[in-house]
């Protein structure tokens, strides 16, 4: 990232948001960083299948637990014992829900941190590749399916909640 901040004559605290990035930078951004040795696993849910009266819409902060709790239990023993980063500006409730939820059984998180987005490359990087997907699976925007090919190399899993096979 720092490469790609040098490459774009960009300052060296400059922090990446997808939401605040060109469709030319997303693209371009996920074209260089989707070929570094990571894999993603991500869960894409539809909020309109889902009733507005359900436990989980009443507020975010239940839909954000819920949905973090699922895709980490459901790794199918890839996640063990995991270092988990969340951006600073989510809830402490939801730190403590999961250290709960995920070592009930076995020890999915040994370690759970808030992290300043401004500092934390990682961060940023988890903020870019989630914006993109959230465009690869978003018929109704533009070049939605050159996101998803883009995206492929780093996609280790995408599990589309509620979508029937």
């Amino acid at each position: 990232m720092a490469k790609l901040r040098e490459e774009w004559h960009l300052s060296p605290d400059y922090e990446f948001h997808f939401s605040k990035e060109s469709i030319q930078r997303k693209a371009e951004f996920c074209r260089r960083v989707c070929h570094s040795p990571f894999k993603v696993r991500a869960i894409v849910v539809d909020k309109s299948i889902i009733y507005p009266d359900a436990w989980i819409r009443k507020s975010p902060n239940r839909f954000y637990n819920f949905f973090s709790n699922k895709l980490l239990k459901h790794s199918f023993g890839k996640i063990v014992n995991a270092k988990i980063r969340i951006d600073g500006k989510m809830n402490r409730e939801l730190k403590t829900y999961l250290q709960r939820q995920l070592n009930q059984s076995e020890k999915i998180a040994a370690d759970i941190k808030f992290c300043d987005s401004t500092s934390t490359p990682m961060i940023q990087l988890a903020d870019m590749i989630a914006g993109a997907i959230a465009r690869a699976y978003a018929p109704e925007k533009k070049k939605h399916d050159e996101m998803k090919k883009i995206l492929a190399p780093c996609l280790d899993n995408v599990w589309e909640f509620g979508k029937q096979k």
